[in-house]
């Protein structure tokens, strides 16, 4: 009898041993996993069922000016979405949240707490959740500031048509826009004019 209890205490120092050590190691994970969504130079966003913020990264907390703690518990769409969002963008994030698709891309406009305002390129993504838990992440949003990127390309479409030294329409969009107004003219059996100006030693 002594040598059962005496094997079943082995066996028990063991399991117990073993579970500290899991203990140990799933908390070595669960920093890494902190550490990574930290360092991450994206904003990173989990959220429940019901689209209440669960976790915000730091970068997330230093691009939006909002702090986790003031987050969570809040809606995502009201924090982190504008107002003229499309109904079917909400609809889509709602149906990747509750199951009903894996993934979603968009862009969307983000007003800071400042006031300013930035486009994100966010993914939403379902995580799959076994647990009844309401307050369990149900998806995971991960944005990037494309605002740079925008702008640089709506600089890019107005080069295309503007002169930048005056910017007045280039020879490019002049010639566009005089087609456009003769094809007009003869449609409707209208005549007109077209001043020209040439400044002296002007290019």
């Amino acid at each position: 009898m002594a040598e059962k209890l005496e094997t079943l205490n082995d066996a028990v120092n063991e399991h117990a041993h073993r579970m500290v050590q899991r203990s140990g190691e799933l908390a070595q994970e669960r920093d890494f996993v902190n550490q990574l969504l930290d360092t991450a130079q994206a904003i990173i966003v989990t959220q429940d069922i019901n689209g209440k913020v669960r976790l915000l990264n730091s970068h997330g907390e230093s691009i939006s000016g909002y702090h986790e703690d003031k987050t969570v518990g809040k809606l995502f769409r009201e924090l982190f979405l504008a107002p003229h969002t499309l109904s079917s963008t909400l609809l889509a994030i709602d149906a990747v949240r509750r199951g009903g698709r894996q993934s979603f891309r968009h862009e969307a406009d983000f007003y800071h707490v400042d006031g300013s305002l930035s486009s994100i390129s966010w993914i939403h993504t379902h995580l799959q959740n076994s647990s009844d838990d309401e307050d369990a992440a149900a998806m995971i949003s991960i944005g990037l500031n494309i605002s740079e990127r925008i702008e640089a390309e709506q600089r890019l479409a107005w080069l295309a048509d503007h002169d930048p030294l005056t910017s007045l329409y280039n020879r490019r969009r002049f010639h566009g826009e005089l087609k456009s107004a003769v094809d007009v003219a003869k449609h409707y059996e209208r005549s007109g004019a077209l001043l020209m100006l040439d400044l002296d030693e002007f290019k």
